[in-house]
């Protein structure tokens, strides 16, 4: 009797095993159809979508998209030589290789110019708002990285009297960054004036000071509070 008894409880044991290892099985086949179910719906969307833009393509005006064509490309065009004239004037400059603690952004500015104004007819209202941000961003970089305070008191008195000899004072990398600023911001106000008799020297003066945040201003407060 005592035989019996273990041999049932050991044919209790092997049908529970088979049947969780079937249960087990067979989970693991409707998982494989849900599976197949969703990579066949899936499929079907991607399946709709080549559909419709095949649709689209065969909707599609051929001569309207050779147009749109020719017309990015002729932007795009007029946007590469823009940036060729900037980069030229930036490599000219020497800001980017003397004045090594300065970021280079001349691209980002660019960029964002073109983000502004990137009609094709608006070239020089891109290459000088460049060469602006550029040289702003250069300003930027002396004023809150590596001047000193008696370099940054001597470079705001020369820009203030905008006066070439005014930069026999600076220490070098000064004289480089004044001397382009100074030759930049003349050749823009002398193309404004031979073509629209108008002078923006000054304004372009106080767009340097307000886009550093008024430093003149900061570092006679600063040498007030100081007593320097």
């Amino acid at each position: 009797m005592r035989g019996l008894h273990i041999e049932a409880r050991c044919r209790l044991q092997i049908n529970r095993r088979s049947q969780s290892q079937a249960q087990a099985h067979l989970g693991g086949l409707l998982e494989g159809l849900r599976w197949r179910e969703g990579w066949s719906e899936c499929g079907g969307v991607m399946l709709s979508r080549r559909q419709r833009k095949k649709k689209r393509r065969e909707d599609m005006n051929p001569i309207l998209l050779e147009l749109a064509e020719l017309d990015f490309n002729m932007v795009q065009a007029t946007h590469q030589e823009d940036l060729k004239q900037v980069s030229r004037w930036w490599k000219s400059t020497g800001l980017g290789e003397k004045l090594s603690f300065a970021r280079d952004r001349l691209m980002e500015n660019f960029l964002w110019t073109v983000g502004i104004t990137f009609q094709p007819q608006f070239g020089y209202c891109r290459r000088m708002l460049t060469k602006v941000n550029a040289l702003i961003t250069t300003i930027d970089d002396v004023y809150d990285v590596y001047g000193t305070l008696d370099e940054l008191e001597l470079f705001t008195d020369a820009v203030e009297r905008w006066d070439i000899n005014a930069m026999d004072q600076l220490p070098d990398y000064m004289k480089i960054c004044f001397l382009a600023l100074h030759n930049s911001v003349n050749e823009m106000a002398f193309d404004t004036l031979k073509e629209q008799e108008f002078h923006i020297i000054r304004y372009l003066k106080k767009v340097d000071e307000l886009e550093r945040g008024d430093v003149p201003k900061s570092i006679q407060c600063y040498m007030n509070e100081t007593r320097c």
